[in-house]
């Protein structure tokens, strides 16, 4: 691809790894705290890691502050759209401490929309796991042993967020 050999070279990058492992951080607290599945999480940094591979993501690299409204516009839409309750925008315009207001997070969201070409329903490493297990016959583990693995294999999962 030129356009990212272009993009690699010439163009000076604020987001680093750090950026990135903080707002997963972040992404997984807002989640255990609402009570969300784990997995919005993994599909938000699906979202947020395909945008960043956009054109439209290059600002995101570039500047902090679009990064962190893009991580948190990733999140509020996986819960949005894969949750049984949704989150409100001004929550997440709150727990931004009002850097964000509600309309930039649903503008950020078509805009994410558009970017993704609204492939919003990713594989997720977790639904793998659980295609995997399906497979195990039934007298293969008990089912202690069955629950413990796949709590082992959903932790790993959880902890490849991240990294790069």
């Amino acid at each position: 691809d030129a356009f990212r050999q272009i993009r690699n070279h010439a163009v000076r990058y604020d987001v680093d790894p750090d950026c990135r492992r903080k707002m997963v951080a972040w992404c997984y607290q807002v989640v255990d705290y609402c009570k969300f599945g784990r997995e919005s999480v993994e599909i938000a940094l699906s979202y947020l890691d395909r945008y960043l591979e956009t054109e439209d993501g290059l600002e995101a690299l570039q500047d902090r502050t679009v990064f962190q409204l893009s991580a948190m516009t990733a999140l509020y839409t996986a819960v949005k759209i894969h949750e049984p309750e949704a989150m409100d925008p001004k929550l997440v315009s709150n727990l931004s401490r009002g850097i964000y207001s509600p309309e930039d997070v649903e503008q950020m969201e078509l805009v994410f929309f558009r970017s993704l070409k609204w492939r919003l329903n990713p594989p997720t490493a977790l639904s793998f796991v659980r295609q995997f297990f399906g497979l195990i016959p039934a007298e293969a583990m008990d089912e202690l042993a069955r629950k413990k693995t796949y709590d082992v294999a959903k932790f790993q999962t959880e902890l490849g967020m991240f990294c790069l």
